[in-house]
């Protein structure tokens, strides 16, 4: 059974090597959180500031989806329950609005509507635990 649960817990674990859903939304949010393409920002100057405050808000949430759980697996099966998890959202969200307060807000919304809504469609086609 201890083993059954280790497996069943990992990133793509479970009798049809299914990922765990809360994984995947932490994934996603942490995906979407990366720095934005340059390509697709019209200055330098804002390449800089909205890239730097979405690669800080990323943090917390791509530090969630790769931790080791408590049942050996990766990622935190509850994010919220962790302090570590809570504290790293909290500074890392200070930390990107001093540099840009309109990306980190905007971004965060974004990117946790976005992993919400894959998740819900992952769950739908039950390609998740």
């Amino acid at each position: 059974m201890k083993n059954f649960a280790k497996e069943f817990f990992k990133l793509e674990g479970g009798p049809d090597k299914k990922p765990l859903c809360i994984t995947e939304f932490l994934s996603e949010a942490g995906n979407q959180l990366n720095p934005i393409d340059p390509a697709t920002v019209a200055t330098g100057a804002q390449v800089g500031t909205q890239a730097a405050a979405a690669a800080i808000a990323a943090r917390p949430w791509i530090y969630a989806a790769l931790k080791t759980n408590t049942l050996g697996g990766t990622g935190l099966i509850c994010p919220w329950c962790s302090s570590t998890f809570r504290g790293l959202v909290a500074t890392h969200y200070t930390a990107a609005t001093k540099v840009n307060a309109a990306a980190a807000l905007v971004g965060l919304d974004v990117a946790l509507g976005v992993a919400l809504v894959k998740e819900y469609q992952l769950v739908k086609k039950g390609g998740c635990y």
